[in-house]
Order: structure tokens, then sequence, then C-alpha cells
């Protein structure tokens, strides 16, 4: 709404007296996550997140909750910094979360002075039937690829001892190197004559080897050749016979953060696509045996410009999905996240269907993801993140994806309180190096139950979801409580669940203890599982009940 274009009274645009815009929500998703958007007496654009469950709900977002929008500004745009109420030019309500789809309803918006709406009367307790069938089958190959990582060349402390027990206890099966934009900006030859503190080629494919894991490599599009590309593969594969089968061509060429984004990505994907098929070519007569893939978005045209170009010679496209904006970070849209992907694969998967030719099928690698694109928070050191990640790799399960690697072993702490990393860096102060983030715990839990057919469970409730899974007679439930006030007390009635179990439970200490950087690995008990035993879901929590 545009105050100025409706030629609004000034006393509608002066807020200077008010604590909080409200409105009402209706949606029929489990979350809907929305931006408020405030265009000031500058037209200077200000932002805050917020959001509402399922059906009909107000919401109150405080003034003071708004920060400038680091992405655009309008040209016309006063930009002092300063979010200036005393006439306010535009109001605006946008869905948040990339790669989301759906609808909403505002209305009765209005300001008030109010400070916090009533509270609203939410169970502490809730009795609820989680049902399954061993039979119906979702997924009948779990792709052990989909629960991958990356890792970086600037990594300091991927080579120390202590950090490849920890990696390869969550038996991640594909490894991403040398890492991000610096893909595309490092050139692998001159790496591995620094012998500096970077991790180079050499001694990346030892640390796989320690770890039990396969590398996936990304070659430098932005500042290398073909040629070079090239001579990495025979290097790798015909000198060092390491027969690594994963390669990409470049890092998000697409967006205006890359320094090559002008000379390469510009035009939509046309030069990208071009560029592309020589690499690929020059890389496959290095060895024909090895798998190409090519850089793509979630959607939009750019993908298919680069496939016109590729189909023949591709063998997959590349996506990466953050589904936070920085600033932006929200723990119930953060929650509500990870059952997007059904919407964005249907989407992905369409795509390389169309490009599926010859008998050949083009694949989908998520090589990059996690909770905020950039400048994380304090919500990525959260119980919140490891609930995210444990529910994000159950539903990349259920889409029957093929290729995931998570964004990644070690990062930094930033200035904003967070960090990508699930476990920290030697010079990280108060907990020191190589400490699990509650995200390692989720990761764990996920990898460890989530092997085999993924079959089929439900419970009733959008704010508890599962993931059972058969491996022979090794049978898996995952649940995940995304509730933070509720414990669900949950009967369980699937035929064939039955036998000694081993219960495992990650949940927050104590009252807000969510928030700490540090939490306690899960707890474990021993338990005979039947069918109607009751397992009790706490709030904010991660439960694995494995059968053996």
């Amino acid at each position: 709404y545009d105050f100025e274009k409706q030629k609004a009274p000034a006393k509608l645009r002066n807020w200077t007296k008010h604590w909080a815009i409200m409105f009402d929500i209706y949606t029929d998703k489990p979350w809907q996550g929305i931006t408020v958007q405030i265009g000031d007496k500058g037209r200077e654009i200000f932002v805050s997140n917020t959001g509402a469950p399922r059906g009909r709900h107000t919401v109150l977002v405080p003034l003071r909750s708004f920060s400038k929008f680091p992405y655009y500004q309008p040209p016309e745009a006063v930009q002092n910094g300063l979010f200036d109420l005393n006439g306010v030019c535009v109001l605006d309500f946008k869905p948040s979360g990339e790669g989301t789809s759906g609808s909403f309803e505002i209305d009765n918006v209005k300001l008030t002075n109010m400070r916090e709406l009533p509270k609203q009367n939410i169970e502490t307790s809730k009795s609820i039937t989680i049902a399954g069938d061993l039979k119906k089958v979702i997924n009948p190959a779990i792709s052990d690829a989909i629960f991958g990582i990356n890792a970086a060349l600037w990594d300091g402390d991927l080579l120390k001892p202590e950090t490849a027990p920890l990696v390869k206890r969550i038996n991640h099966g594909v490894v991403r190197y040398p890492g991000g934009l610096r893909a595309d900006d490092d050139h692998w030859e001159q790496i591995l004559k620094n012998k500096d503190w970077m991790v180079d080629t050499d001694e990346f494919l030892e640390w796989c080897k320690k770890t039990g894991t396969s590398p996936m490599f990304t070659v430098n599009f932005g500042t290398g050749t073909a040629e070079e590309a090239a001579k990495w593969v025979d290097y790798v594969n015909n000198k060092k016979h390491a027969n690594v089968k994963y390669w990409e061509v470049g890092n998000e060429i697409y967006g205006n953060w890359h320094p090559q984004y002008e000379k390469y990505g510009k035009d939509g994907g046309i030069t990208y696509g071009k560029r592309a098929r020589e690499f690929i070519q020059a890389m496959k007569k290095a060895d024909p045996s090895i798998k190409v893939a090519v850089v793509g978005v979630l959607d939009g045209p750019w993908n298919d410009e680069v496939l016109k170009q590729t189909e023949d010679i591709a063998d997959g496209i590349i996506i990466h999905h953050y589904p936070q904006h920085f600033g932006e970070e929200n723990d119930y849209a953060l929650l509500a996240a990870p059952q997007t992907l059904e919407g964005i694969f249907e989407r992905i998967n369409a795509t390389a269907k169309k490009y599926s030719k010859g008998g050949k099928k083009m694949e989908v690698w998520l090589t990059e993801w996690n909770s905020v694109d950039f400048n994380p928070g304090p919500q990525t050191l959260s119980l919140v993140n490891a609930l995210f990640v444990a529910d994000y790799l159950g539903m990349l399960t259920k889409v029957g994806a093929g290729s995931a690697q998570y964004w990644d072993i070690h990062n930094d702490l930033t200035p904003e309180g967070g960090d990508y990393g699930y476990i920290s860096r030697s010079y990280d102060e108060g907990i020191g190096g190589n400490q699990p983030r509650p995200s390692y715990y989720g990761f764990q839990m996920a990898s460890d139950g989530l092997r085999g057919q993924l079959v089929q469970s439900s419970t009733g409730e959008d704010n508890l979801t599962s993931y059972l899974a058969v491996k022979g007679a090794r049978k898996c439930l995952l649940l995940i409580n995304k509730s933070d006030v509720t414990t669900f007390k949950s009967a369980l009635k699937i035929h064939g669940f039955s036998g000694k179990a081993k219960v495992e439970v990650l949940a927050a200490p104590g009252k807000d203890a969510d928030k700490v950087i540090k939490i306690a690995a899960p707890t474990s008990k021993n338990q005979d599982i039947k069918d109607g035993s009751v397992i009790e879901c706490p709030a904010h929590s991660i439960t694995l009940i494995t059968i053996q």
C-alpha cells in the first residue's frame, strides 16, 4: 500500500506515537513466514520478520524490531539508516522463506500501543497417536549421498586429529570441496605447491580416506579455465587413482555477489552454459567415467538456458537452498522450511526430466543448504537449528533426493553471533575447538536413523513430524517436535514395529536452554516397544527410536 499514491492524509502516515503494527493473518499452511516491509519517510526500506501457524491469528510486530533491508533499496530512497516514521510512504507484506509457495490473507491492519497480545491457551501436554505401515514404501532406496557435507580449503582445523572422528561418526557419504565462492577463485595446483595452512588436494584426499567419505570437487569456473579443470581431473583420477566421481562446474555464478557475475552470469545462464560445455568436454576427455553437474537455481529461466547448452553432456543440475535471508531469522518460519522441499523438488525434478534424453537421467545435486543465506545469527547455534537439520534430512528422504551437502563442517563465528559450522573452530572462545553444535547432533540422529527404505508414518500434528525407515531387521522412527510449548505423548500404532529398542532424545535441559551455544549429546535409554507403547516427545526435541 503506497500512502503517497493513494493520497492518504498526513495523520495516517505519522507512526511516531505508536509501539507496533498489528494485523490478522489467515493461512492453510502449517506455518507461514511473513516479512513486513515499511518504506519510511525517505522511502528507505526497513523489514521485520514474523509469521503464524495454520488458521486465523492476530500478529503484533513492534516497530523497534525493524531493521534496514540489506539486499535492495529503491533508487529514490534517502538512505540515512534512520527509521523515520514521521511520514511513512509504503507498507507491504511479503512471504518469507526461499523456495516457498502458497497463499495467505492479511486483514485488519492497524497501529497500536499494545506491548503484547493476550497469551494463547496452548496445551503443554497432548496425547496423540503415531500411525505407520511398514509395507507402504515412500522411498524404496534412501540415497546415502543426501547426508553429505561441505569441507573448505581455508579450514585450518579440518586436518586436526580431533576432526576426523567427529566427521566419520556421522557417516556423511559425499564431502564437497573446496567450498563456496573460493572454488571460483583459488587454483588447485598453486594451493598444492604452496604447502601452507590451506587444505590442498592431496591432504583432502587423504582426509577422505580417514573419514570414510567420497570427495566431490568444484572446479574453478570464475578465474580458471577448462584446461585447468581437465588437468585437475587427470591429476586426481589418473595420477593419484583417487576415482573422484562427482564434479561441479563453478559455484553460484548466477548471483550478483559472485565476482564474475558481470562476465559470466548477468545474461541469465547463456554465457555460463556455453562455457560450462567447454569445461565438461575437457574434463570428460581426461576421464570419461566422471559425472559433471552444472550450476542451477531454485526457480526461473536460468536452468533452461544452461541445460539447452549442456543437456547432452551434463550429468546433473546443481541447486543451493537457504530458506531465510540475512537478518530475517524466525524460528517458526525456519522449522516450517523443510516441508517446502516438496515444492522445490517437484519443480527441479520436472526440469531435470525435461532434459533427460537418450536414456540418460539428469540428476539433481543439492550441494549447499543451511538455515540462512549469509551472516548467520544466534539461531544457527540453537537447538532450533538442530530440529531444522533433522527435519530437513527427513524431507530429503521423503522427496527422494539423490545428493545433498550441508554447509559446513567448520566455519566462523560472525559478528551477528552465529556459525554455519556444525562443530566449533579452535579459536572459539569459551568452548574451544571441535565441540559439536546442536546441529551436529541433529545430523547424527537423522543419519543414524534414516537408512534403507522410507515407509509410511503420520502423527496428525503439524508440529510433530515423523520419518520411519527400514533396513533389513533394523527399524527406526525419527520424531521432530517443533512446538516450543507442547510435549506430545505419542502412542505407537505401527504393526511390526516392536521389540527391544534404543530411545535417544535431544532436548534442552531447562528453560531457555535451547538458546545456549553448547548443548549436551542426546540422552539414551533402552525400552521395550510394542503396539500402543507411549513415547514422550518433549517440546523442541528430536527423538530416535531404533529397533534392531
